[in-house]
């Protein structure tokens, strides 16, 4: 009997310590390359520990870029995050990297992009959540790759423009 006790007790630690692993990451310094923990500072100011996974959000905003053209280049085979924003950018960015076919961008949340994203990564970016509520907002930037729906979630399309080419995939315009 003590058994069935303990146990409800350990999954509500592990469900709290699961969720504590969440965190927000960062862009700073510019130009740089994805797999760089001095690319990313946490909301502390700190340089976290591992580069982004499932559970943790993207940020690029004002503070990430220091000059026009600035380019994240994601030489990760398969970077993934939970929701992936792009928010009050100032001058154009450039994302690259991925490789069409043997590369995956697994995203567990929203994307919103910017107008100044120039978004060069060719690899597919596979929406994976399984949750209702998800967005995906290009405005005005695009997707050079495949995005595919692999979860079983809802995702919303904010822009008044959505084409699918081809069948397999999407890309906004």
């Amino acid at each position: 009997m003590k058994y069935l006790k303990i146990v409800p007790i350990f999954f509500f630690l592990f469900s709290f310590y699961a969720g504590l692993s969440q965190a927000d990451y960062y862009w700073v310094g510019g130009q740089g390359v994805w797999a760089d923990l001095n690319s990313w500072r946490l909301v502390s100011g700190e340089i976290p520990n591992e580069i982004p996974d499932a559970q943790d959000n993207i940020i690029f905003n004002e503070n990430s870029f220091l000059q026009p053209f600035d380019t994240v280049f994601i030489k990760t085979n398969n970077p993934l995050c939970n929701n992936l924003t792009f928010t009050n950018i100032q001058m154009p960015v450039v994302i690259e990297g991925g490789i069409a076919g043997s590369t995956y961008f697994n995203v567990y949340g929203s994307i919103t992009l910017h107008p100044l994203v120039i978004n060069n990564y060719r690899g597919q970016i596979d929406m994976m959540s399984d949750e209702t509520g998800n967005t995906i907002d290009c405005a005005g930037s695009r997707f050079a790759g495949d995005l595919n729906f692999n979860g079983s979630g809802e995702w919303i399309i904010m822009d008044t423009r959505w084409f699918s080419i081809p069948l397999s995939g999407s890309h906004c315009f």
